[in-house]
């Protein structure tokens, strides 16, 4: 149960980590584009073509952290899945216990009636604290299904932007508009 709650700290740690690193990024792209103006009279793709590779590349980064976050929420969520299953699991047993106890109890004399109570109360609580616990489980593990579903979303959304820039590059490749500069390795091998 430790080393459970453990990995789920790291776990969230990295997450925060990589989103904080992500905002960074997208804070300086946000400046970037809004710091490079295209001279009068000219072509504007021609002054746009390096922000729009390092946007590119940025953007490719961030589908990379995306895809790692997404790995993160996936084992969070079989985390909590998994506390959810032995929390289920312990819950049958002590609800199954104290049905049996209550049966066993009834047919007892009246001197052992007031211990018989005392158990029954006690196994009560301790029920109450793991059923508690157990909704506690169920909550998280919903909410971490929801956040992974919509960090999905978003992930499939810069994936749509990424290809769609590609397009558009392309097209105006074709067409001569944008300048033959040098591009990157990585991005003619299509690692990027």
């Amino acid at each position: 149960m430790r080393q459970n709650l453990k990995k789920q700290k790291d776990i969230q740690q990295q997450i925060y980590e990589l989103s904080q690193v992500r905002q960074a990024e997208k804070v300086g792209n946000t400046k970037q584009v809004h710091q490079s103006k295209p001279e009068t009279g000219s072509i504007v793709f021609e002054h746009e073509v390096p922000g729009q590779k390092k946007w590119k590349l940025d953007l490719q980064k961030s589908v990379n952290m995306g895809k790692q976050s997404e790995k993160l929420l996936y084992a969070r969520l079989r985390s909590a899945e998994f506390a959810y299953k032995k929390k289920a699991a312990m819950v049958q047993n002590l609800e199954h216990e104290l049905t049996k106890r209550k049966q066993d109890n009834s047919v007892q004399v009246q001197k052992l009636l007031s211990e018989a109570v005392k158990e029954e109360n006690d196994l009560f609580l301790q029920l109450s604290r793991e059923q508690a616990e157990l909704m506690k489980y169920q909550n998280q593990m919903q909410g971490n299904h929801w956040r992974l579903l919509d960090h999905r979303c978003r992930l499939q959304e810069e994936i749509h932007q990424l290809e769609h820039m590609d397009k558009e590059h392309k097209r105006l490749s074709s067409r001569g508009i944008l300048k033959s500069s040098r591009v990157h390795p990585a991005v003619e091998e299509g690692i990027l």
